[in-house]
Formats: structure tokens, sequence, C-alpha cells
């Protein structure tokens, strides 16, 4: 065997990370994150660095001793008032900015403001259809998607629907939903 050609995609790379987080003088975790690095491609601000999938697995030591997973999330709901997966995800968030924190031209750089342009910009640019119900359906929502979740807004469930101009069912979201978010975060 021989080597014809390899070529390396440098659009899509995979990162795994681990980093110490000191939570508070009690608790410090220790999270293993991967994912993948991709771009949002910006008219306005060229290629927006975001991480694609990323998974993070936290372990939990108290005082410098190692718990268990189970033990920690019970201890933690009994002595906290905040909920265990409210705490999960705040550390998710925090591992996941400081590893965007380090690629360039990071969609964590951009001010409020700019995410707001920036997804009205990926709505604009999404694939549509009009449905059998009368309605303009945008579908391959992920550059959509990714600006909502460093907005902290929840993104649009998918749903089925029938395309009104030609045979067959495709899964995405009312346009509308999005116009109704970006409305309201332009009123803030």
């Amino acid at each position: 065997m021989k080597l014809v050609n390899l070529k390396h995609n440098a659009d899509y790379v995979r990162f795994s990370k681990e980093l110490t987080i000191k939570v508070n003088d009690l608790i410090t975790a220790e999270v293993d994150i991967c994912g993948g690095v991709v771009h949002i491609d910006s008219k306005l601000f060229g290629k927006v660095t975001v991480l694609e999938d990323p998974e993070a697995c936290p372990t939990y030591y108290i005082c410098g001793e190692k718990t268990k997973y189970a033990g920690f999330k019970d201890l933690y709901n009994k002595l906290f008032k905040d909920d265990y997966d409210d705490f999960l995800d705040k550390l998710d968030r925090f591992a996941y900015d400081e590893v965007l924190s380090t690629y360039e031209n990071n969609i964590i750089g951009l001010t409020k403001k700019q995410k707001i342009k920036l997804l009205k910009e990926q709505v604009d640019l999404m694939p549509r259809f009009e449905s059998d119900c009368g309605k303009m359906i945008g579908y391959r929502q992920w550059a959509v998607n990714e600006v909502l979740y460093t907005l902290n807004i929840p993104r649009p469930s998918s749903k089925k629907y029938n395309r009104l101009y030609e045979v067959g069912t495709t899964w995405g979201v009312d346009l509308n939903e999005y116009q109704n978010i970006i409305d309201d975060l332009l009123k803030k």
C-alpha cells in the first residue's frame, strides 16, 4: 500500500482539554471537556469560532478529597439552595467559555449587540420552504442555535413540516419563532 494523498480539513478540529476549576473554598472540579472547533461564516464578523457538541465530564473534590458523582449530586442538592442541574449547567458553560476563549475570533468575544446582529444574519441565511400550513420554515439551523446558546436563550424545538410545493417532509423551525426571539432581544 502507498498513500497517494492526505488532505487536512482545517475547518473541523477536535479538542480535548482538562480544566481544574475552583468553584468555592469547599468545592473544586476537574472537568474533562472535548468537542469540535468549527466556524460560523459571517459577512459581518468573518469566521466566528464556536465549539460544536462539547461534552464535559466533571470530577468533584471536597476539601481536596475526590467524591463519587452520585454522592456529590445528592450532597449538593441537600446543602445548597440552587439545584445541582443548574450548578452543572453553570459549570459546563464556564468550561465552554474558558476553552473557547483560547481560540481567535470566538463568539464569546462578541458583544450582545454583535451577537444579535450575527443571529439575525444567520436566520436570514437559513434555507427555507413554505409549509402546507402556510408557515415559512427554516432548517439547517445549527449556526443559529450556536448563537442562541451564547445568549443563554433556549433554542426552539424542530418540528416536522410538510413542504407546500415539493413532496416530502422536513424538520425545521417556524421563522416567526426566531423573529420573536430577535424582537425580544432588541427590546431589552
